[in-house]
């Protein structure tokens, strides 16, 4: 089954504070403030990609051909850990569908998180079609920075360093950060 997942609205904020991350490179001036955002936001898709997991709150969009032939079997929702569910819609009929989130149960402890047919329920039939489910849902673990897991906000500005003080375009990674992101993850999420 083909699977996509695409950020609906990214999270409103960084997991560092531009301070911390100054702070850390102890750099006290203000006139590489646009190059230090940059490099952090970047370094945060870098690790969320890397370790599968939203940091900061944000909404994404899980598009898949099909739901699952099994009413039993679970849809997991990449990058928990999972807030909620907003909306689950299909394709049937050349029309899209919004499912009664009376139908189905999420599962937010799971990691990561995951959806089914609720008990009496089954998945709806869709068309026969690329994207015919579309599951909208809310990630991260929190709004704010202080949120974060401290050991993936250290590995931020491990990398973050890493990319401000070697400029080269080698892209090498030091073992700390490497460290870091070993101990903060485990199959792809967080313990």
């Amino acid at each position: 089954m083909s699977a996509s997942v695409s950020i609906v609205t990214p999270a409103a904020s960084h997991p560092l504070l531009l301070d911390d991350v100054k702070l850390f490179l102890r750099i006290d001036a203000s006139d590489e403030d646009s190059l230090l955002s940059m490099l952090l936001s970047a370094a945060t898709e870098y690790v969320e990609g890397h370790v599968g997991q939203a940091l900061i709150t944000q909404t994404r969009k899980l598009t898949l051909d099909k739901f699952p032939a099994d009413w039993t079997d679970w849809i997991r929702l990449p990058y928990p850990p999972l807030s909620s569910v907003s909306s689950v819609k299909y394709y049937y009929d050349e029309t899209l569908t919004i499912w009664d989130s009376a139908n189905y149960e999420v599962d937010t402890d799971d990691t990561p998180g995951r959806i089914r047919p609720s008990c009496g329920n089954t998945w709806p039939s869709t068309d026969d079609r690329l994207g015919a489910v579309e599951i909208t849902y809310v990630c991260g673990y929190g709004a704010s920075y202080t949120s974060v897991p401290n050991t993936l906000r250290v590995a931020l500005m491990q990398l973050v360093h890493d990319w401000y003080t070697d400029r080269t375009a080698e892209g090498k990674s030091t073992t700390g950060y490497e460290r870091l992101i070993t101990a903060a993850s485990h199959g792809g999420y967080l313990l």
